[in-house]
C-alpha cells in the first residue's frame, strides 16, 4: 500500500485505529481513501502488526516540540 500514512489523519478523525480495523466495514475505509482492495489488506494487516513487537515501539513526532521557557515572573500555585 503505497502512501498509508496521508490515510492517517482521516482514519484518525473518524476514529480508527489498528486495534479495532478488522471490525470496521470496508466500505468506511474506502470513503477514507483507501481502494477496496487495499481496505481489505488493511482490515486483514491491521490485526497481525498491531499484536506485534513493532507497534510496541515509541511514535516519533514528525517534528520536535519546543523546549518550554518558563518566565521567572511567572508563579505557579497548586491548592490542595
Amino acid at each position: 500500500m503505497q502512501d498509508a500514512r496521508m490515510l492517517e489523519d482521516a482514519l484518525s478523525e473518524r476514529g480508527y485505529g489498528p486495534d479495532i480495523m478488522d471490525e470496521v466495514d470496508k466500505n468506511d475505509l474506502v470513503s477514507c481513501g483507501l481502494s477496496n482492495g487495499d481496505a481489505l489488506r488493511l482490515k486483514r494487516a491491521a490485526r497481525i502488526w498491531w499484536t506485534s513487537p513493532d507497534a510496541k515501539r515509541t511514535r516519533r513526532s514528525p517534528t520536535p516540540a519546543p523546549p518550554i521557557r518558563i518566565d521567572d515572573r511567572v508563579r505557579i500555585q497548586f491548592e490542595k
